[in-house]
């Protein structure tokens, strides 16, 4: 029996100490995820050539949508496949499962965009700059409005062709979701139209100068226009849908994908026949599938692991320092944690130095703020709040209440492995430190429509801060704004001095000055004492020596390319 398939038909149930596992779908959301910078760490058994760290340009990372629209069929002509090149084929296994179908509003087009299956107008490449991609070239014309040039030799997988309308098609469809995907409002997206055959206008509502970079994010994935047909959402989980070098074989499920490479791609044939993904939220388990040769490439390897396969030549360790801050947010709204003198109490809890040595073996930083120090827009004047159990005590009692009166509930997700042992640490801490906590462990799903809605504590989230641009604006629109409460702000926080100074941010082509406007809101946050920041992350990368030409994404929206390849 594989570990894959013991995986999936084993029960599981655990019971260790005050973590109560309630573990009710297989599959998390990529939306904590968002998405990897690149300052990679040199602690690799082959050396692999790092991704440089763009300058500032621009691109998100993932949403969170709350559950989407549905989904139409698709793909009437059968799509051109190309068998002659030999049966190349590479498998990987990650944590988060699709858990809408495919949607491409939804998260779940971070996926089926590293499976090489949609494109965007504009790309981040590898280098992280801005590049043409479906679109040739733009340039902003009067006003607020943009000017796409789009390429004239693509066609999508199901032979429909690319053009102008296609593209009017898919952007009105996300401009029309419910619950459109970050960096999408009026402001940012008024109206999209034709101006001919091959040059689509899009305009905002008020300047934004990132609006060509928020056309890079996998939501804004262009699909066939039969995939918008009908109620429902658009979705690339039907065969030829996309216009990438891979297409969708079967089903998007929430234990695999698989994809066969497309003979007709615009970009040229693909080194790899075929592709599969498997969704294992078990780290324990994706490690052991690459062990044992049932993947090849394992993402989001667990620290735990490492020592694995560090001193074995077979394989290559990649790690690399993310733009994702480990947080534990806490609710601003509703509950204790609506009086500043509990989040200060929260704050001076935790000892974050001993959960990065002790807990994360040294892997990653002890954070103050939301951005690590390399980051270009860090405010490095931030001081830390310092360990102290007994000060927060105090601060505890200035709120009015006794030690052990104030009963919380921390929250947090089993699909990265290292955060039940770190919920377990934050847990002692708080009790040591006057607070009476419990744990709560459950599948990301079962956990964030609560959150986003107000009804919880405390929720313990690795969340990517490089949303909708290389550019931290949209982190903060996202969960720190007052319009995003109920939508994607985590820690239901909102103060209006946060919004003016955004306002003031996004028309601003001034790197520094939006900078500092940055620099701003982030002591507003500490002021606030808005939540604690916990740790900087690292993005774990293993695979064997046989996969070829694999480069780290800063931002993870790519995988499979027409490069990869694996050898015998």
């Amino acid at each position: 029996m594989t570990f894959r398939t013991l995986y999936k038909t084993a029960g599981i149930c655990i019971a260790a100490g005050l973590i109560l596992l309630a573990i009710m779908a297989c599959g998390d959301s990529e939306s904590e995820t968002a998405s990897p910078a690149s300052q990679p760490v040199a602690e690799t058994v082959k050396q692999v050539s790092p991704t440089v760290a763009p300058a500032p340009t621009a691109m998100p990372a993932p949403t969170s949508a709350p559950a989407p629209t549905a989904m139409p069929a698709v793909a009437t002509q059968a799509p051109v496949v190309d068998r002659d090149a030999g049966p190349s084929k590479i498998t990987t296994s990650a944590p988060f499962a699709p858990s809408n179908n495919g949607a491409v509003e939804t998260d779940d087009s971070f996926i089926v965009s590293r499976a090489g299956v949609t494109e965007t107008l504009v790309k981040i490449d590898f280098d992280g700059d801005v590049k043409p991609y479906l679109a040739e070239s733009w340039s902003l014309r009067d006003g607020n409005a943009w000017e796409f040039k789009l390429r004239e030799d693509v066609s999508f997988q199901d032979g429909a062709a690319f053009d102008s309308a296609s593209v009017v098609t898919a952007l009105e469809y996300l401009r029309g979701v419910p619950n459109p995907p970050r960096g999408f409002t009026e402001d940012t997206l008024k109206s999209v139209t034709a101006a001919d055959s091959y040059t689509v206008i899009i305009e905002s509502g008020a300047p934004d100068v990132l609006l060509p970079t928020r056309l890079a994010v996998p939501t804004t994935g262009i699909l066939t226009p039969a995939s918008y047909e009908g109620a429902g959402s658009a979705s690339p989980s039907v065969i030829g849908a996309g216009t990438g070098p891979f297409i969708i074989e079967g089903e998007v499920s929430i234990e695999s994908i698989s994809m066969m490479k497309f003979g007709d791609y615009w970009g040229g044939n693909a080194e790899l026949d075929a592709a599969e993904f498997f969704f294992v939220p078990d780290g324990g388990v994706r490690s052991a599938m690459l062990e044992t040769g049932e993947v090849d490439f394992v993402r989001h390897l667990p620290i735990s692991q490492l020592p694995i396969y560090m001193d074995n030549s077979d394989y290559t360790i990649y790690r690399e320092q993310q733009p994702r801050t480990v947080s534990l947010y806490v609710n601003n709204r509703n509950g204790p944690f609506s009086d500043v003198n509990v989040r200060k109490a929260a704050q001076h809890a935790i000892d974050r130095r001993a959960i990065v040595d002790s807990v994360l073996e040294g892997v990653g930083q002890p954070a103050i703020g939301p951005f690590a120090p390399s980051e270009a827009w860090v405010n490095s004047d931030l001081a830390a709040y310092e360990f102290d159990p007994e000060t927060a005590k105090e601060f505890l009692a200035k709120a009015g209440y006794e030690e052990g009166e104030v009963k919380v509930s921390l929250w947090t997700y089993p699909s990265r492995a290292e955060f039940p042992a770190m919920s377990v640490a934050i847990h002692e801490m708080l009790n040591d430190a006057g607070f009476s906590a419990e744990i709560r462990l459950a599948p990301w799903g079962a956990l964030v429509d609560d959150v986003f809605a107000g009804d919880f504590d405390m929720f313990l989230v690795s969340r990517g801060h490089l949303i909708d641009a290389y550019d931290p604006e949209g982190f903060f629109t996202a969960d720190y704004s007052c319009s995003s409460m109920d939508v994607s702000n985590y820690a239901n926080y909102c103060n209006p001095m946060v919004d003016e100074l955004l306002e003031q941010a996004r028309p601003l082509s001034d790197t520094e000055a939006r900078y500092d406007i940055f620099r701003q809101i982030q002591q507003i946050l500490h002021d606030d004492a808005a939540h604690p920041f916990i740790n900087y992350t690292e993005q774990i990368y293993a695979y064997g020596n046989h996969v070829k030409n694999w480069q780290s994404h800063m931002l993870e929206y790519y995988m499979l390319t027409t490069e990869l390849d694996v050898s015998n």
